[in-house]
């Protein structure tokens, strides 16, 4: 028989919301990447049709990242278990911490360079709802548009990559934490799947914050 958290323990899984935001923000970062690699390499009008969905999922990652921000100061996460070795969960915290800013700054800095092009077309949310360039840039002169939009759309590129080895990063983490079942997982799993097994139940845990699951 499989329980959960005893009714005693203060370890808990993330609010419905964070959980909710976690993968949704997710998918859609892998998603999109993908999108942008596809219209890097395709012709017109393929590309053109691919990197206006690239655009508005882009936005859509701003907005969701943003108010996941604003979400997790509103709603603390549960705090790492202390029988964590601290290398570890520093490690976690700064992949977190750049995870964050990464789930803000690779779609700004996506905004900015669309808006600094010189020639720039208008920005449409899936080609239905205008959406306005990014503020104060539009009045810049041709010189320093152009320069702007190198530098952002380098930037955007240097941020997709390290993207994808945060995510990399991160995925391995989480391959660890499945594999030993310590109730990491789970705190995060979608359908609470991944509970703890035995040796985490027969681990004297001198941590008020950590469960005692057992299988």
């Amino acid at each position: 028989m499989i329980t959960g958290p005893s009714a005693g323990s203060t370890q808990r899984r993330y609010a419905t919301g964070s959980i909710i935001l976690h993968w949704t923000i997710a998918a859609l970062i892998v998603g999109n990447i993908a999108l942008g690699v596809m219209g890097r390499d395709a012709r017109p009008p393929e590309k053109f049709a691919i990197l206006d969905y690239h655009k508005s999922i882009g936005l859509t990652i701003l907005m969701l990242s943003i108010l996941r921000l604003a979400w997790r100061i509103l709603n603390r996460p549960p705090a790492l278990p202390a029988t964590m070795p601290r290398w570890e969960r520093s490690l976690a915290h700064a992949i977190h911490t750049s995870l964050y800013l990464i789930m803000i700054g690779l779609p700004l800095s996506g905004w900015i360079a669309v808006t600094t092009r010189v020639s720039a077309p208008p920005i449409t949310y899936f080609g239905v709802v205008p959406w306005p360039y990014f503020p104060l840039v539009r009045g810049l002169g041709a010189e320093e548009l152009a320069k702007l939009h190198l530098g952002f759309a380098l930037t955007h590129s240097v941020l997709g990559k390290i993207t994808l080895a945060l995510l990399l990063l991160h995925l391995a983490g989480a391959v660890k934490h499945m594999v030993a079942r310590d109730g990491i997982i789970w705190r995060m799993a979608p359908l609470g799947i991944f509970l703890p097994g035995k040796r985490m139940a027969k681990r004297a845990d001198p941590d008020p914050d950590m469960d005692s699951i057992v299988i």
